[in-house]
């Protein structure tokens, strides 16, 4: 096996979709764990919600020097990139440089998508400090899901976000 001297925690973040009495509905406000409050728009979207919240609690329990999500998360990002490379964002260019190394050294390509604030309009809410998506707007989905994040990563933490949908 490698030998690698680094310490690696992984966090599980799981959700199922399970229709039920207590589901979440459109227009609901969710309570994350850092306190931010986000209005539910799709439910189909929930996947993005428990990333958040893991990513959130990681970041303050375990103090990491960076954070790595990897998740199906969007459809869209396999429209924009089909399915022969993965959807890379980084807040960090150092980060976000070695995960393309690496991933190209082990045969599983990323490609750098842009983390801009452009995203920041489609996610205000009247309700809550945050939408979770948006499906009125221009910006694709996996562009605001990755901004959506974003919001979730203390300042100044490395953190990348791999969308392996495709």
């Amino acid at each position: 096996g490698r030998r690698a001297r680094a310490h690696v925690v992984g966090v599980l973040a799981l959700a199922e979709n399970m229709p039920s009495g207590r589901a979440q509905r459109p227009g609901d406000v969710w309570t994350a764990c850092d306190g931010r409050t986000v209005e539910t728009v799709d439910t189909d979207a929930e996947g993005r919600l428990v990333l958040a919240d893991a990513i959130a609690w990681a970041a303050r329990t375990l103090k990491p020097r960076a954070v790595v999500d990897i998740a199906t998360l969007t459809g869209a990002v396999e429209l924009v990139l089909g399915d022969g490379h993965a959807g890379l964002y980084a807040n960090d260019d150092r980060l976000g440089a070695r995960l393309l190394r690496l991933a190209r050294a082990e045969g599983e390509p990323l490609w750098r998508l842009p983390l801009g604030a452009a995203c920041d309009d489609d996610l205000k809410s009247a309700v809550a400090d945050l939408r979770h998506c948006c499906w009125d707007e221009d910006s694709p989905d996996n562009d605001v899901a990755a901004r959506f994040l974003w919001h979730f990563v203390p300042e100044g933490l490395a953190w990348a976000h791999i969308d392996m949908a495709g």
